[in-house]
């Protein structure tokens, strides 16, 4: 689980799932607001996992190395952008629910999956 603050994260030799959370446009909730550009997250070996939960402004992903999946589920009705292209070693960006217009940008090697949900569905 990252934090707010400057997250150190180490995984491990198995398959890691890292959770944090982006609250950062306006009238955000900075506690909800736990990855930013200042993370540095390395997933180890194995398959590693990003969950991103996103609720307003931009999506920004850290410093990431050998995490192999990016998994971000938005609720911003505004929509999201994100730009993993960047990022070696992400073999899959799954948007996973989204409320709003999605914009994905991902490296030639990168799977791009997008499903959306309206505002307020369960």
């Amino acid at each position: 689980m990252l934090t707010k603050g400057l997250d150190n994260y180490q995984g491990t030799a198995g398959n890691d799932t890292i959770i944090g959370s982006i609250d950062s446009g306006a009238g955000a909730n900075a506690e909800l607001n736990t990855i930013s550009s200042i993370d540095i997250i390395n997933g180890g070996a194995g398959t590693d996992t990003l969950k991103v939960a996103h609720a307003s402004g931009a999506v920004t992903l850290g410093s990431l190395s050998n995490v192999e999946i990016v998994e971000i589920d938005s609720a911003a009705a505004a929509g999201m952008t994100v730009n993993s292209s960047s990022i070696s070693g992400i073999t899959n960006l799954n948007v996973v629910k989204a409320a709003g217009v999605v914009s994905a940008t991902a490296g030639a090697t990168t799977d791009v999956s997008v499903a959306m949900k309206s505002a307020g569905a369960a």
